[in-house]
């Protein structure tokens, strides 16, 4: 199985007959879920980032902030979400996967990706 022990990664949702889990995240979830012994947290839309509120960490959902081009997606009318903005602020320090002229560029980016979604958005 690619990409993972138990798991081909490229067919995740279908899962492999002899895998423990169907579908790798949400089976691997429900099961460690059920047999732990740690008391859970379970956090709302707004915990997760998706509705305003507390949040107390952000999940993006579709593309990832790592991934596409922010310019582009505005001008389709897809602006940066909270949790787009939130991990551009994270990732200076202490690991670093962009040197800070990349940094610099890709916050600009957000920045003017934001504003242009304040006036045009898809519906």
């Amino acid at each position: 199985m690619a990409g993972s022990k138990y798991c081909d990664l490229k067919n995740m949702s279908y899962g492999d007959p002899e895998a423990p889990f169907k579908c790798c995240d949400q089976d691997a979830l429900n099961i460690a879920a059920m047999y732990s012994k740690f008391p859970l947290s379970t956090l709302g839309p707004q915990g997760r980032g998706f509705i305003r509120g507390n949040v107390i960490t952000y999940q993006t959902v579709g593309e990832k902030p790592r991934k596409g081009s922010l310019l582009m997606n505005a001008l389709k009318g897809i602006s940066p979400s909270d949790g787009f903005k939130y991990y551009f602020t994270q990732v200076s320090s202490p690991i670093r996967p962009y040197s800070r002229g990349v940094l610099a560029a890709k916050k600009l980016a957000c920045k003017i990706a934001a504003f242009i979604g304040r006036f045009y958005r898809r519906n």
